[in-house]
């Protein structure tokens, strides 16, 4: 849709556009933060019942966890509208 509206010549519809998705996903990405972070114990036992695995697991969780706080960086640096400031 933004990269419509540059071709279009709408810049100022494209900004637009761009605010709303940038909520959008920022909303989305906390969503799934918040999501993976409660039911973290829950997802891990849905497929072992090994203490150890289970343990290790809840580990790679945090990393998951650290990864989906850097999309939202990510999405607050997308280029297009970026370079058209």
């Amino acid at each position: 849709m933004v990269g419509q509206e540059i071709g279009a010549n709408n810049v100022t519809k494209a900004k637009k556009i761009y605010s709303i998705l940038f909520v959008l996903f920022i909303i989305g990405d906390v969503l799934d933060w918040v999501l993976l972070f409660i039911f973290r114990f829950s997802i891990v036992r849905a497929f072992t019942n090994s203490e150890p695995v289970a343990k290790m697991t809840n580990y790679v969780i945090w990393i998951c966890l650290l990864t989906l706080l850097e999309s939202v960086f990510k999405n607050s640096l997308m280029g297009v509208i970026k370079a058209l400031e």
